[in-house]
């Protein structure tokens, strides 16, 4: 199958650098899933990314909005598999939940930033984000997700706060640093 996004060239996605159209402002389910050819996606005007967007992009390193990370919201699976190394803040953003496996084997991301309008992490969120060394869990988070942190073998530090209900099942498990 192809991909064709108008202003977007296929010169793009041979180098790895994908740069969206500044009247993009939604990804799609399952846009770039599976691509293993691009290393970079920015866009100015993105503001929406759809389930499973760039899942198993495994070379994806790097995503760049201006409105950065946190600012947008994105469904389960949206960055599962990927290769993305840098930090995830999420305090701009108007989410109340971090979906289900949103980062789900990232082994690249040392660093989360959850903000206080998350009440709910996800099932499998951040399971195998091999090199996540602590999470600090804001007051607001009620429920923390199957699985959330599963595989999360460098965790060493979790700190947690009253307002906390539910830790469910499997949460941290095989987490052989803590």
């Amino acid at each position: 199958s192809s991909l064709s996004i108008v202003g977007l060239s296929t010169q793009s996605i041979t180098t790895g650098v994908v740069v969206l159209p500044d009247s993009v402002t939604s990804i799609t389910e399952e846009l770039f899933a599976g691509c293993t050819s691009i290393t970079q996606v920015t866009g100015k005007g993105v503001a929406t990314i759809g389930a499973n967007a760039f899942a198993n992009a495994s070379t994806l390193a790097r995503v760049a909005f201006s409105k950065d990370l946190g600012a947008l919201t994105f469904g389960e699976g949206s960055f599962m598999g990927t290769a993305l190394t840098q930090t995830i803040d999420l305090t701009l953003t108007p989410m109340t939940k971090i979906p289900a496996n949103a980062f789900a084997n990232c082994s690249g991301i040392s660093l989360v930033i959850v903000p206080a309008s998350v009440t709910e992490i996800g099932a499998n969120a951040f399971a195998s984000a091999t090199a996540l060394t602590s999470i600090d869990i804001p007051s607001t988070v009620a429920t923390i997700g199957q699985g959330a942190f599963d595989g999360c073998s460098q965790l060493a530090s979790v700190t947690f706060h009253e307002g906390l209900n539910t830790i469910s099942a499997d949460a941290f498990s095989s987490c052989s640093s803590l």
